[in-house]
């Protein structure tokens, strides 16, 4: 019998995350979903995301410190843009550097699995000159980790996805995206509004496709 492989998966709660679960499940079904992925969430929770098996149970981030085994990685765990706001510049930081730490220890420890993540693509606009955290903490960090993913990709497939525009399942609400909006009116007959005041151009790619699936 061939031995048994197991994924690590940060970040499940998001819609990202979600989509990470569902697909799987679609195409190897719940059991090895259930059985071979390692499900972390920023704490023990019940993740649902609408299978027709439940939900599957979540253990905390700090996990990743007690795992030594893993043949492979989707890193998916971010505090996004909108909790600045509530959380405040320093604390953001704070938090989405301890996330990025443990996670680059969990690397350390696991020196030869596949890895795979996802940055943004407000990140680009600290390409060609130092990211300044205090005037845009989320591209700066950002940067942060698409480094740490170059740095360790000498020694096994490290793969970043930088998103621009992303489509999936379970696609933030139509306040947040406007593809949202566009196919949710659609499906229920409704006309599609564009408030845009000037032409926009813009592609986007299935989550799924970006995480292997």
């Amino acid at each position: 019998m061939a031995p048994r492989r197991r994924w690590v998966l940060t970040g499940a709660s998001g819609w990202f995350g979600r989509t990470a679960l569902w697909d799987p499940e679609q195409l190897h079904g719940h059991n090895a979903l259930r059985n071979d992925v390692i499900v972390c969430a920023s704490t023990p929770k019940e993740i649902d995301f609408g299978s027709p098996y439940g939900s599957v149970m979540a253990v905390s981030l700090e996990t990743l410190d007690t795992i030594d085994c893993a043949d492979g990685l989707i890193h998916l765990a971010f505090l996004t843009r909108e909790r600045i706001v509530e959380m405040g510049v320093m604390r953001y930081i704070a938090l989405n550097r301890a996330i990025t730490d443990r996670v680059a220890e969990f690397i350390r420890r696991n020196p030869n699995i596949p890895t795979i993540t996802t940055s943004s693509g407000a990140a680009a606009v600290y390409d060609e000159t130092t990211p300044d955290l205090t005037a845009n903490p989320y591209a700066a960090l950002k940067q942060e980790e698409e480094a740490l993913w170059r740095h360790s990709g000498a020694q096994r497939m490290a793969a970043v996805f930088r998103v621009y525009a992303a489509s999936g399942r379970f696609i933030k609400d139509s306040k947040v995206f406007a593809l949202r909006d566009f196919l949710g009116k659609a499906l229920v007959g409704k006309r599609i509004e564009i408030h845009s005041e000037r032409p926009v151009i813009r592609s986007y790619g299935a989550v799924m496709c970006m995480l292997g699936q």
